[in-house]
């Protein structure tokens, strides 16, 4: 299930790279049935849902690529919590660009997210 996942992300990257936006946001479908059937990713849990979201905002579906970008946030802010040093919690939340992009996604600071950004 795991590279399952990993493998429609890249997909659904490779899809919005070359402007497929309507592809794109099909595979970001599979993805979040995956999700459904076999839960989180473990460590490439926030790729795969980054780029479901990314897809999923490429293709019209701006609600549903909101929810599964706070989905991923929640999870990164849980795993964070076990973090007991804060600079490195610090960088875990925002030194990784999957994670810094997650952070744009759900921020109310930033405005809008720039879909096709990279960290």
């Amino acid at each position: 299930p795991l590279l399952h996942c990993v493998a429609l992300a890249v997909l659904a990257e490779s899809e919005l790279a070359t402007a497929q936006s309507a592809s794109a946001a099909r595979v970001a479908q599979d993805i979040l049935g995956a999700l459904r059937i076999h839960g989180h990713m473990g460590l490439a849990d926030a790729y795969v849902r980054l780029m479901a979201a990314d897809a999923l905002d490429a293709g019209g579906q701006r609600d549903l690529a909101e929810a599964t970008a706070a989905v991923a946030r929640e999870v990164i802010v849980a795993r964070s919590g076990r973090i007991a040093d804060a600079a490195a919690r610090h960088r875990f939340l925002h030194g990784i660009a999957e994670h810094a992009q997650i952070a744009r996604w759900t921020s109310h600071e930033s405005g809008a997210h720039k879909p096709g950004a990279v960290g």
